[in-house]
């Protein structure tokens, strides 16, 4: 039997959010070199949205990280699956996580 999810947030209120976080990082990093770094594979699609709600010229790039291996609790170790496609030093870093649980990445 399927079920209905209910939405916890609306997409309406969820847009507006995205919009005003775009605004404020707008602010704050104008005339800066910026990157979005993106946490693989759950970040991408918010990323996509903040990006175009930043509207300042920025790049994008991705890491994947792993701490759960092929369980469902994380081992306290951090293996990387997926590096950066290029250097960061120097540039101002916005790293956009889908769900932050242990704070190891």
């Amino acid at each position: 039997m399927a079920q209905t999810l209910k939405p916890f947030i609306s997409e309406r209120r969820l847009a507006a959010r995205v919009r005003a976080l775009g605004r404020a990082i707008r602010a704050d990093y104008r005339g800066r070199e910026l990157v979005l770094v993106g946490i693989l594979k759950g970040s991408f699609i918010f990323m996509a949205d903040l990006a175009r709600a930043i509207a300042i010229p920025l790049t994008c790039d991705f890491l994947r990280v792993s701490s759960y291996g092929s369980g469902t609790v994380s081992a306290g170790k951090i293996r990387m699956e997926f590096d950066l496609s290029h250097p960061v030093r120097g540039k101002d870093v916005v790293v956009v996580e889908d769900i932050v649980d242990t704070g190891l990445t």
